[in-house]
């Protein structure tokens, strides 16, 4: 028989009286011929044949369903079977060794499997949700590290028990799995937590470095601006000389400063919905720089020699980079003699740069090219 391949728990689906019948009797059905009748009558018979209609054609649905979800397991357990045939490399690609936590997924798709560490895993897929740029969230759906292609529902589900199994937790994922494995879904529902984990990791982080402390320093002539407080060019270099020496404390007290200021400022951040809480923080935050913008001025003329001792660093290394250049410029003149004419005579001799030689060569050119015309 074409199901004999089927599970015992599915066979009973072609085998069953009831089901049989009704498919009989739906295939069988003819209306009768019309007579008049009775208006409500009509109306209570059409009612009970349309009941009755329903009730088979529900019925063959639910045998189509089981077939379709039986043929369906039989697919995946063919595929599965091709899947595991295929050599698997369950070493670490950079120690050698066997992985301790293996996480083998399958790609129905495109017929393979293949085999990750679980805490390597479970940390590339935080940082994919974690993704930010500039302090505005990007989370990224979860993709696969060899083929980067996007992992399905059922690969993230094996994903996520496999990793509660081995006793790895992590918020992000777990709020992804809340949001049914939909990026958009979860960035909607976690607006606020990722929008200050995107700032926390803008401050405190290295990959924006650079264009961190061009925002912060802004954000410090702004406010010294709006106080009455103008610096000049050389307070302002210094000042970015100054941001990127963390250790000390008024540079530490200025990043916390602005890490409140990117939360809690209404202008800073539309997308989180208008709260009593930002208007206390914006106001802790202006009594605060009442009290930073004053101390700017000595802590500015304290930064003044150590930034002067870096600049002259800078000059003499500058210099010393120039002298090495131009002693590796300075070469002996040779003479490159070219073809020679009929009397034996130099055509064109060579000497100095390469900038200086090639427009000898243009003079030389152009000179040759006016005699031939005359």
């Amino acid at each position: 028989m074409l199901f004999d391949d089927l599970p015992e728990d599915y066979q009973d689906i072609f085998y069953e009286k009831r089901l049989q019948e009704r498919l009989r009797i739906l295939l069988e059905y003819e209306p009768e011929a019309q007579e008049p009748r009775h208006k409500r009558a009509r109306l209570d018979e059409e009612e009970d044949d349309a009941f009755t209609d329903n009730d088979m054609l529900y019925a063959l649905l639910i045998v189509e369903a089981r077939c379709r979800h039986a043929f369906k397991r039989l697919l995946n357990c063919w595929l599965k079977s091709r899947a595991d045939k295929i050599p698997l490399n369950t070493n670490d690609p950079i120690t050698l060794c066997p992985y301790e936590q293996p996480i083998i997924l399958y790609d129905m798709k495109h017929r393979s499997r293949h085999c990750f560490e679980a805490k390597q895993l479970i940390t590339n897929i935080y940082h994919q949700l974690r993704y930010s740029f500039g302090g505005f969230p990007k989370p990224l759906a979860p993709m696969n590290p060899i083929t980067n292609l996007p992992f399905n529902c059922g690969q993230l589900l094996q994903i996520f028990d496999s990793a509660m199994h081995y006793g790895y937790w992590s918020a992000p994922f777990v709020a992804f799995r809340a949001a049914g494995f939909d990026v958009n879904q979860y960035s909607y529902l976690e607006e606020r937590p990722l929008r200050f984990a995107a700032i926390k990791e803008f401050i405190y982080g290295n990959n924006h470095k650079n264009m961190m402390i061009e925002e912060m320093i802004n954000f410090i002539v702004g406010a010294a601006n709006k106080r009455g407080k103008y610096l000049t060019g050389a307070e302002i270099r210094r000042l970015s000389f100054a941001m990127k020496k963390e250790e000390h404390p008024y540079v530490v007290q200025w990043m916390r400063i602005f890490e409140d200021y990117l939360k809690y400022d209404l202008k800073a951040t539309p997308v989180i919905r208008y709260c009593p809480e930002q208007i206390k923080r914006s106001r802790a935050i202006s009594a605060e720089l009442h009290i930073l913008i004053p101390a700017l001025n000595g802590f500015l003329e304290e930064m003044k020699a150590p930034y002067t001792a870096f600049i002259a660093q800078q000059q003499l290394q500058m210099n010393q980079a120039l002298e090495d250049e131009g002693d590796d410029e300075e070469e002996e003149e040779e003479v490159y003699p070219d073809d020679e004419n009929d009397n034996g005579t130099v055509i064109f001799a060579a000497g100095g740069t390469i900038e200086e030689t090639f427009q000898q060569l243009l003079t030389r050119l152009h000179a040759f090219n006016n005699i031939q015309r005359r």
